[in-house]
């Protein structure tokens, strides 16, 4: 998860690299990024909040759906999704809230949106419209926050409809989810910025040595960030951007 690194003041890549026609280099190895796995294992190993990868993967992964909702949690580090699997649960083990990411440096979070495109060699330009139209009208988007969990992109359908639903339905005060949903976007930062580059999946292996204690920190991050630099420099170069 990049928010770990976002919320100690790191990130995947430099500021630079997010820049148009900027060259795209690895930020892996900082003080920053170092004190933010040190806190993952941390949680992992010595203070034991957290399930570790290794004994705990399958309880971790089964997130909301399972271990918070049987009581092997007390809290997940979720997405606005998971309300959806609480409702429908309808588990009385305990009163649920909401609260944002801790705050080290920053308390930036990924921001999650799922878009409607229409191709620019579709042949059916004007069913594809009104299609996107359905699907963003006030009625669909509200329906779709009914049934996904997930606040809708309108004003009226959020205010007029996702708040309310979910607030009698969670019983947590309307305020309390505008709070929560506003703070999120005013910190939040788009998954996308790191993720349409290739970088998630080509680090997530020596990401995964790092926090199974597989290598140690330091030179686990030295060795991502080499990598790394060499990786992007291949992808920008197919792109044509170098």
């Amino acid at each position: 998860m990049i928010d770990i690194n976002w919320i100690f003041g790191g990130d995947f890549l430099t500021p630079e690299s997010y820049l148009p026609g900027a060259k795209w280099e690895s930020a892996l190895y900082s003080p920053e990024n170092i004190r933010a796995y040190e806190a993952v294992l941390n949680a992992f190993y010595v203070d034991r909040v957290a399930p570790d990868p290794v004994s705990g993967a399958e309880q971790w992964s089964n997130g909301v759906a399972g271990s918070l909702l049987s009581g092997g949690l007390a809290m997940d580090w979720t997405g606005w999704w998971a309300l959806t699997s609480i409702v429908r649960a309808d588990n009385t083990l305990y009163e649920f809230g909401i609260a944002p990411p801790p705050k080290v440096v920053t308390r930036n979070a990924t921001l999650y949106n799922d878009p409607w495109f229409m191709s620019s060699k579709t042949q059916h330009p004007e069913e594809a419209w009104t299609f996107i139209k359905f699907a963003t009208s006030p009625e669909s988007l509200a329906k779709y926050a009914e049934y996904q969990g997930m606040p809708p992109a309108r004003h009226s359908s959020f205010i007029e409809g996702f708040v309310p639903a979910f607030s009698e339905k969670l019983g947590i005060p309307g305020n309390v989810l505008m709070e929560a949903f506003m703070g999120s976007v005013l910190h939040g930062r788009s998954r996308y910025e790191a993720a349409d580059m290739g970088v998630e999946p080509f680090i997530t292996p020596y990401l995964v040595e790092i926090v199974s204690r597989e290598v140690p920190i330091e030179s686990g991050l030295e060795q991502a960030h080499e990598h790394l630099n060499r990786f992007l420099a291949e992808q920008q170069e197919a792109f044509g951007q170098l």
